[in-house]
Order: structure tokens, then sequence, then C-alpha cells
């Protein structure tokens, strides 16, 4: 009880920010080391690059994915950046499932590189420009939850004649965006409700069998799936099928669409390996 407490006041502190922007000052930071990092060293007019907000999780520790599941917070920044700068959306590697006290939760451990791509103005003077973002995660542990903190980061990159990296870090940017969700095709997919239950099917075009794996699970990036609740899978030929509880949040709205990644730890058949299966179906 306690520690359902403590996360549920970590979550209205979180919350009280205001208005969408992050308003706290920075915070004790716990569990993880946080930078945002470049792979540009010297940009020029008009250049999209990537910058990665790096968050290395000391052991045990763990943030969370876009749709962190009953409990828990997504990562968040809120940039100030140059006139005329633009900045993209947080690129989310696919996540890992990760326990809040009792919790199932959808997250990373480890080091983890959250990419957004950076856009410079068509007209540029040549100078020093910093990149500012205030970064807003949790980090919780099994017996350590809800650690809300918040912290300014910047970076700096030249603008010049001609484009110049830093290699280092572009190296790591591109094992990053491996990690990203990539789209498997020869699958089809439907969705139905039948009161607090969602049914996802997925089916191989190509008919290749599916069977049931321990680890099979559903990673719903909408917020009205109950992670607390066990999905239920079976499978018949070329086809799999999950059924997945509606939380209490949402159990009278109407709900429109399934979206998210489908795990399978030995790799979808025909795929090559690949693990994740992006997928977004309207729900009948």
């Amino acid at each position: 009880m306690i520690g359902t407490l403590q996360c549920l006041a970590g979550l209205c502190l979180m919350l009280s920010a205001g208005g969408g922007k992050l308003n706290a000052a920075s915070m004790r930071l716990v569990g993880v080391d946080a930078r945002l990092v470049s792979e540009a060293k010297t940009i020029v007019a008009g250049q999209t690059f990537t910058i990665a907000l790096s968050l290395k999780h000391k052991d045990e520790y763990h943030t969370y994915w876009k749709n962190p599941g009953t409990v828990g917070v997504a990562t968040m920044l809120d940039w100030v950046l140059p006139k005329g700068f633009k900045a993209g959306e947080i690129q989310w590697q696919v996540p890992e499932r990760v326990t809040m006290v009792i919790y199932n939760t959808h997250g990373y451990a480890g080091d983890t590189w959250l990419l957004v791509d950076i856009t410079a103005p068509e007209e540029l003077p040549e100078g020093d420009y910093s990149l500012k973002a205030r970064a807003a995660w949790m980090t919780c542990a099994e017996k350590n939850c809800c650690n809300v903190a918040f912290q300014d980061l910047q970076v700096s990159v030249k603008a010049g004649a001609q484009k110049q990296w830093n290699e280092p870090v572009r190296k790591k940017i591109k094992a990053a965006r491996s990690k990203l969700p990539k789209p498997l095709d020869g699958w089809t997919y439907s969705a139905s409700r039948e009161g607090e239950w969602v049914t996802l099917k997925v089916k191989s075009d190509k008919g290749l069998a599916v069977e049931v794996k321990d680890k099979l699970y559903f990673y719903s990036a909408l917020s009205y799936v109950d992670t607390t609740a066990a999905q239920q899978m079976s499978a018949k030929g070329e086809e799999l099928t999950v059924k997945f509880k509606i939380n209490s949040v949402a159990l009278d709205k109407k709900l429109e669409a399934v979206e998210g990644l489908f795990y399978h730890p030995d790799g979808w058949p025909g795929s090559g390996g690949r693990k994740y299966m992006p997928l977004a179906t309207l729900l009948k």
C-alpha cells in the first residue's frame, strides 16, 4: 500500500507541472543518468539531423515507454530551440516488460537512446547554436518506485559551410535506430470488442503456422489496456489470437482502434527473426 501511495504522489507531481509545459526545477536524480548528444558537429542551413536523449539506467531501474501501462509516466522532452529550428517527436525504441512494485509495465532498462530529428532553418548564419530541452521522466525499481525528475539538458552545434559529423555518436544513433519498430509485411490484423475485453487476431497471409509461446505479449500504444490483467493467447493454424482487458477508466468509453507492438520471443514466422510486429487496426 505504501508503494502504491508513493507512486500516486509521484504521478500527481508530474501532472501538476501544468498545461503540458514542464515548469518544475531540476530535482534529485534517482536510478538514471541523462544527457543530450548530437550526431552532427557542424550543420548547414535546412539540414535535418538527429539528437538522442541518452538514458543510462542503473541496475534494477527503468524508465517508461510512450504507453507505460496501468502505472508509470512516459519520458517527455520540452524543447527550447533557437529561432527557426524545429524538433520532431520522440522516436520510441521497442520496449520491454518491466515491473513497478507488483505492476507489469512497459519501459526501458540498461542504456537507452531516444531519438529526435531536428531541422535547421533555411537561413542559418554561421556560429554556435545551443539546443535545449527540459527532460522529464519517472524511474522505478521493484522496491523503489515513482522517482519523478526533471532536468534541463543542452547540446551545442555549429553552423558552417559544410556538414561535419560526430562519428562515435552517429554510430550509436545508428544502433539505436535499428531498435525502432519496422513494418512487418505478410500479416493481416482484425480486432473486436466484447464487454471489457478486446480480441485481436493476426493472420499470416502466406499460411505460415503460428504457435502460442510463453512470452508472447501485445504492447498496446493506447492507454485503455489493463496491464495488470493477464493476456489470453490461442492459436489455430496460421492465426494467432490475443485477448486483453480494458481498464476501468476506459470501460465506458467508445474505443476506436488497436495500436501497438506484438512481441514474439522467437521471431515471427517468415520474418527473419524479427520479434516485434507493429500494427494498427480499427476496433469493431
